[in-house]
């Protein structure tokens, strides 16, 4: 499966820049509303669709955010929540 991409060479919407984050575990950090925002394309790109292979998917959006959030502590703090939501 490989996904179609647009401006910038991204599904996803741009991540929060640096420093936006506070790094006091908000409720409503901005870390999470960009993995709503992310949670949000999957359900609706067309490359997500059919989803009875959902690591597959899931592997897809990993490697994709990879380019997108550098920081690896960042990336796994919204690929956790992903994964929660997602249910893989």
């Amino acid at each position: 499966m490989s996904l179609t991409t647009y401006s910038k060479g991204s599904i996803f919407p741009e991540a929060p820049g640096e420093g936006i984050c506070c790094g006091s575990g908000c409720q409503n950090c901005v870390w999470l509303v960009y993995a709503e925002e992310v949670l949000r394309v999957i359900e609706t790109h067309p490359d997500f669709s059919d989803k009875s292979n959902k690591k597959e998917i899931y592997r897809n959006i990993e490697s994709q955010l990879k380019n997108e959030i550098q920081d690896p502590n960042l990336r796994e703090f919204v690929l956790m929540d992903i994964r929660s939501k997602f249910r893989i």
